[in-house]
């Protein structure tokens, strides 16, 4: 069979993947909008939030007593309220209408 280190790869990238697909399909409900520049706008997102969750984490171990279970929670739940989230909604924003100006004017 696979060893954990083996597993954890293909199991990220399934991780990923659910995430894009609800995200896209019912979280912000944007199918409207072309997928390549999501794809590539939320795998750079998804990118600089495992890079910044590494070095909150890090940092909270480094400069506080909290403990590493702990640490986990806080800095994944900071990179996700104040990062990932709101880039998201960015992301995945419904498509205007074609005549959307044209109702204002």
């Amino acid at each position: 069979m696979f060893s954990p280190g083996q597993a954890n790869f293909p199991s990220l990238l399934g991780g990923v993947i659910v995430q894009f697909v609800g995200n896209r399909y019912w979280v912000f409900n944007s199918e409207g909008r072309s997928l390549a520049p999501q794809i590539v706008a939320f795998s750079i997102v998804e990118g600089v939030s495992f890079a910044m969750n590494w070095v909150v984490f890090h940092l909270l171990l480094k400069f506080t007593p909290v403990y590493y279970p702990l640490a986990r929670w806080i800095g994944v739940t900071f990179v996700f309220f104040c990062f990932s989230y709101p880039l998201w909604h960015w992301i995945f924003r419904p498509a205007r209408p074609e005549n959307s100006e044209k109702a204002f004017t």
